[in-house]
C-alpha cells in the first residue's frame, strides 16, 4: 500500500512538474511575441517617422513641390492689409528663365529668374547674395509711408535678410528669417540700437512658401509673418532703400512696395 502511494506522488509531482515547465513556455512565448510586437511597432514608426521625414525634405528642397500662397486669404483674415497705390511691383513674368532679373542690381553673389511650378521666381545662389531693386533705374525709392511685401521659400531652413539702407548707403536697419525664428535691429531716430527677436514660430512660418510683410509709418515699424502682426517698433529711421540677402537655394517673388 505504501508503495502504491508512492508511486501516485511522483505521478503526480512529475504532471506538476510538466505543466509548469508548459506554463512557463508560453509565458516565455508570450514575451518573445510581446517584445516581438513592440520591436515591429517601433521599426514601423522609425520607417514612417523617415519617410515623412525624406518626403519633407523634398518638398523644402523643391519649391515647385509647395502649395502656392492664398494671399487673398491672408489679406482677409490676417492683420496685414496692403496699401492700394502700387510703388513698385515685380513678379518676374517678364522675365526669361535663367536670366538675371531686369528690374534688379546684383551688388553681391549671384542670381538668376527660374521658371517653378508655371510662375518666375527669383533664385539666389553662391554662399552669400544680395541684391537691390531699381524703379527708373534708382533703388532709394522708399518715401516715409510704405509696405514691404514679398513672398520667400527658403531651402533647408537657411535664413534670409531684409536690409533698410539710408541716402549714405550705410545700412540702418535689417530684419533676419528662419524657418522658426525672426529677429530685427534698427536704428532709432535718437541714434540708439532698437534690437529684439521671436522664436519657436513653426506653427506660423511653414514648410513652403510663406509672406513677409513690412510696414513703416513715419517711423513706426510694424512686422507681419503669414499676415500676422509679431512686432511693432517705434522712432526707427527711415530709410530711403532696401535690399533682400541670403544663401543658395532661397527663393523670392510678388515682390511689391505700395504706399
Amino acid at each position: 500500500m505504501k508503495k502504491v502511494y508512492l508511486a501516485l506522488m511522483c505521478i503526480a509531482c512529475l504532471a506538476l512538474m510538466t505543466a509548469c515547465g508548459s506554463q512557463k513556455g508560453n509565458q516565455d512565448n508570450e514575451v518573445e511575441e510581446n517584445t516581438e510586437a513592440v520591436e515591429n511597432e517601433e521599426e514601423k514608426d522609425e520607417t514612417e517617422a523617415e519617410a515623412e521625414a525624406e518626403e519633407g525634405g523634398e518638398a523644402v528642397a523643391n519649391p515647385a513641390d509647395a502649395k502656392a500662397l492664398d494671399l487673398e486669404a491672408i489679406y482677409a483674415n490676417g492683420d496685414f492689409k496692403p496699401a492700394k497705390d502700387v510703388v513698385f511691383e515685380d513678379n518676374f513674368s517678364k522675365d526669361k528663365d535663367g536670366e538675371l532679373p531686369t528690374k534688379w542690381e546684383l551688388k553681391e553673389g549671384s542670381v538668376e529668374v527660374k521658371e517653378c511650378a508655371g510662375r518666375n521666381v527669383l533664385s539666389l545662389g553662391g554662399e552669400s547674395s544680395i541684391v537691390v531693386p531699381l524703379l527708373n533705374g534708382k533703388s532709394d525709392f522708399l518715401a516715409d509711408t510704405w509696405n514691404l511685401e514679398y513672398e520667400f521659400f527658403a531651402a533647408n531652413g537657411q535664413q534670409h535678410n531684409v536690409r533698410f539702407m539710408n541716402n549714405e548707403d550705410s545700412e540702418i536697419g535689417a530684419v533676419r528669417i528662419t524657418s522658426d525664428l525672426i529677429e530685427y535691429h534698427f536704428t532709432k531716430t535718437d541714434e540708439e540700437n532698437l534690437d529684439g527677436s521671436k522664436g519657436e514660430l513653426q506653427k506660423l512660418i511653414t514648410n513652403g512658401w510663406n509672406h513677409m510683410a513690412i510696414s513703416f509709418n513715419k517711423g513706426n515699424v510694424k512686422i507681419f509673418i503669414n499676415g500676422k502682426r509679431v512686432f511693432n517698433l517705434p522712432n526707427v529711421m527711415q530709410p530711403s532703400s532696401f535690399r533682400l540677402w541670403g544663401y543658395d537655394g532661397h527663393y523670392f517673388t510678388n515682390i511689391r512696395v505700395t504706399k
